[in-house]
């Protein structure tokens, strides 16, 4: 049985440590790792992107910005190797989730694991789509379509003005607010 008690067969095991970067540097890291490391200790590494919608003389554009900025993931089955190989990078990074007790990294859970790959899906783009949305005249945000409806119970805000929505969920034990990009399929005044 995997992690999940079921949800996926026994031979897809999903074990993604979180790994603290450079901000702004998660690509430049991502690329350094797939071109210097050796395949042999990790499945992936990726860092989740999400598409940001601003306007610009007057012209609606989109962005891809990070979904948590200063950190990539990596799916890894000898993630002590995966880290000191780390050390050859040249650049700020850390594996987290090192337990201090045993000295062992621990993971994110498999509810952590699997938002993740909810709202980035797992093709090679990792990328958040935007959800589409709906105001009605009472000021009641009802989710179209996209990423964000399975999460609707749990968005603590949306900043409509820059047209992202945020979800509470935890990584690594905290508590964080994930940017989910929104647009309006219809906007019906007062």
């Amino acid at each position: 049985m995997g992690r999940l008690g079921g949800a996926y067969p026994s031979e897809v095991i999903i074990m993604y440590y979180a790994v603290h970067v450079e901000g702004g540097k998660e690509d430049y890291i991502v690329d350094l790792i797939i071109s210097k490391l050796s395949k042999n200790i990790y499945n992936e590494v990726f860092t989740p992107k999400r598409e940001v919608i601003r306007k610009k003389q007057g012209e609606t554009i989109t962005l891809v910005k990070p979904v948590f900025p200063g950190y990539i993931f990596v799916d890894s089955d000898n993630i002590k190797e995966f880290s000191t190989a780390m050390l050859y990078i040249p650049k700020y990074c850390k594996v987290l989730g090192k337990n201090e007790l045993c000295g062992e990294f621990v993971p994110l859970t498999d509810e952590e694991c699997l938002m993740i790959d909810t709202i980035c899906g797992k093709d090679v783009s990792r990328l958040l789509k935007t959800s589409f949305i709906s105001i009605t005249e009472g000021k009641k945000v009802t989710v179209i379509t996209g990423p964000l409806v399975g999460f609707t119970g749990k968005v603590v805000k949306m900043d409509l003005h820059r047209r992202v929505g945020y979800v509470e969920s935890s990584m690594l034990g905290n508590r964080i607010e994930i940017p989910f990009p929104i647009n309006f399929l219809t906007l019906k005044n007062e």
